[in-house]
């Protein structure tokens, strides 16, 4: 929970967090398992600029750390174009 900002936050029920903040839980339980692939739809949907960019930044960064490969439909123009498909050397 403090990777996405909501640290502050455990001892909270579900109704007394906000929209965005109930997405971060989201990200993060999909997170949470580092599976190799993380399918999602819509990551960022409900969240201001700052917070998707968090997302974003968090993403990228277990990308590039753990090898961590992310599959998402987004309709944020921003967030889509600002990585272009990482192809392994050799393949």
């Amino acid at each position: 929970m403090k990777e996405v900002g909501l640290a502050n936050r455990l001892d909270h029920t579900p109704r007394e967090l906000s929209g965005g903040q109930s997405q971060m839980v989201t990200v993060a339980e999909a997170l949470a398992n580092r599976q190799s692939i993380v399918i999602g739809g819509e990551p960022t949907r409900k969240l201001d600029n700052e917070s998707s960019e968090m997302v974003y930044e968090l993403l990228r960064r277990l990308n590039h750390v753990i090898n961590q490969t992310f599959i998402l439909a987004t309709h944020n123009m921003r967030m889509a174009i600002k990585k272009r498909p990482h192809h392994p050397a050799g393949g």
